[in-house]
């Protein structure tokens, strides 16, 4: 059953990227996804980015994604920049793909705080691509109860 579940994911997964057409030229946020790891404010996070070109002449893009986290935290607004999870000197991610690539971390929030929104920005380095960026509120990408957020 577990396969059968990762092969239709990879399937699904498949299907959306030939369907990106829909999407505009550039670079493009396709996914992003969050799991708890723990009760104690731990989140794996999957992100697809992706590359449209309308003349089928992509090139390899290399760049950064930067993670703020809007939210509450004992009741005063907060923004929290991703920090890497495990590993708190790594403050982004880098990716170098062509068509699209696949990353992955993880999030950690402190005790107490109550997540609202996600900015995700992918930030290509070279000037022939424009970053791009996009908001997600945090019931879109994380369907699960929010009572244990950052609880211990």
């Amino acid at each position: 059953e577990k396969e059968m579940r990762v092969l239709r994911e990879e399937l699904n997964f498949l299907k959306s990227m030939v369907s990106s057409k829909e999407s505009m030229p550039g670079l493009n946020i396709r996914d992003f996804v969050l799991r708890e790891l723990s009760k104690s404010g731990r989140y794996a996070f999957k992100l697809v980015l992706l590359q449209v070109e309308n003349d089928d002449q992509a090139h390899v893009i290399k760049g950064s994604v930067k993670i703020r986290v809007q939210g509450r935290l004992k009741g005063k607004s907060k923004t929290l920049a991703w920090d890497g999870g495990a590993a708190p000197r790594v403050s982004e991610l880098q990716f170098k793909f062509q068509f699209f690539q696949r990353l992955e971390g993880e999030l950690l929030f402190p005790e107490g705080f109550e997540p609202e929104n996600i900015l995700v920005k992918a930030e290509p380095s070279g000037k022939s691509q424009s970053p791009f960026q996009k908001i997600y509120s945090w019931s879109s990408v994380y369907q699960e109860s929010r009572s244990h957020v950052g609880k211990k």
